[in-house]
């Protein structure tokens, strides 16, 4: 049985409230505009009482590392993510949080896409490349695979919190913008920005020392691949 919900943390929780009883049995999937209606399913509502219920009860009995993630399983796009998710969330209720530690299928599963959207994110820490732009903005297009945006944005809040900026996640047509310490999030499939002068100066400036200190003779596209993946590449200024 598929069961549907609204692609939300708070509504994934509302469906581990929901359906506690069959979260071995159901898959968990957020709705989609190209539903099979030919194929049974149950959709939950988000009701963020009983989300914050759930919420309570995973911090209070297995910290609130455990409940961050859960949220970090749920940014990503493994197949499946959802499903895992709830079934650990289940045995670690009914076995203890032990079973994290354990061989079981899916806390295997669970923790290796836990890793992998942790690992992406902290990647991006240190490779997403701000542009100086119109109106005392930094802007940083990336394109990410998992849906990490919320995380670098409250990473370089903290970092930069003094400084207006936005992040824009490019395929997903998200962006996060803040200033004056708030930040928000909103739809944006383009972005209309103009670097300044110093920004192109910049980067010139940065693509010279970039060809002046490679070296040609020891140049290995399948060691600098194998170090940072292509889909890393696109928005490197020394790459445009």
């Amino acid at each position: 049985m598929l069961t549907h919900y609204d692609g939300t943390y708070p509504g994934f929780l509302t469906v581990i409230f929901a359906r506690y009883r069959t979260l071995e049995t159901i898959e968990i999937e957020p709705l989609t505009p190209q539903m099979d209606f030919l194929v049974a399913h149950d959709r939950v509502v988000t009701d963020p009482a009983k989300a914050a219920r759930v919420a309570t009860y995973l911090r209070d009995h297995f910290g609130a590392d455990f409940l961050r993630r859960c949220y970090a399983a749920l940014l990503s796009v493994e197949a499946r993510h959802e499903t895992v998710t709830a079934r650990t969330i289940k045995k670690c209720i009914r076995h203890g949080k032990g079973v994290l530690a354990s061989a079981d299928r899916d806390a295997v599963a669970f923790d290796r896409i836990v890793r992998a959207v942790y690992s992406e994110a902290h990647s991006w820490k240190g490779l997403l490349r701000f542009r100086e732009v119109q109106d005392g903005y930094w802007y940083a297009p990336f394109a990410p695979k998992h849906d990490v945006i919320e995380l670098l944005t409250a990473h370089f809040a903290r970092r930069l919190n003094g400084e207006h900026f936005v992040i824009h996640d490019c395929p997903r047509g998200c962006a996060a913008l803040h200033a004056d310490g708030r930040t928000e999030y909103f739809s944006a499939t383009a972005l209309s920005v103009v670097e300044t002068a110093a920004e192109s100066a910049y980067q010139d400036a940065w693509r010279l020392f970039y060809k002046t200190v490679a070296i040609p003779e020891r140049a290995n596209p399948k060691l600098r691949q194998s170090n940072m993946p292509k889909r890393y590449w696109a928005h490197l200024i020394e790459r445009l």
